[in-house]
């Protein structure tokens, strides 16, 4: 599966991720002892990614992440809830996290809405 890898600098790297789970991989992005990290055949500083969102969009979109560049992030978040969102959000102890297929740097996200509403500009 290719994944766009974006890193703190704004450089986009596809990297093609054989396997590629999230949860996993979120894991492995907030372990401590880890500096660097491989993804694919690169290795990078675990600290300098903040996005892994894989080109192929899920089927169905039900989650709309609005990131601090500007950008939007659309996934698939089984069971969404709000209150569960807001304490991934709100650990300190990880900094990135998973949600559906995207894996996200928590200080980089500055909204999380279901698909289902709407706003007005």
């Amino acid at each position: 599966m290719n994944v766009q890898v974006t890193m703190n600098d704004g450089l986009k790297i596809t990297v093609d991720m054989e396997n590629y789970n999230a949860q996993e991989i979120e894991e492995v992005l907030n372990n401590q002892s880890n500096t660097m990290v491989a993804l694919g055949d690169i290795i990078v500083q675990r600290y300098s990614i903040t996005r892994m969102v894989p080109e192929e969009q899920p089927a169905e979109v039900n989650t709309e992440i609005k990131m601090n560049d500007g950008t939007t992030v659309e996934t698939f978040i089984e069971d969404y809830n709000t209150r569960t969102l807001m304490n991934l959000l709100n650990n300190s102890s990880e900094n990135m996290i998973a949600l559906g297929d995207v894996i996200l740097q928590r200080f980089s996200i500055t909204r999380i809405m279901p698909k289902t509403v709407q706003t007005e500009a």
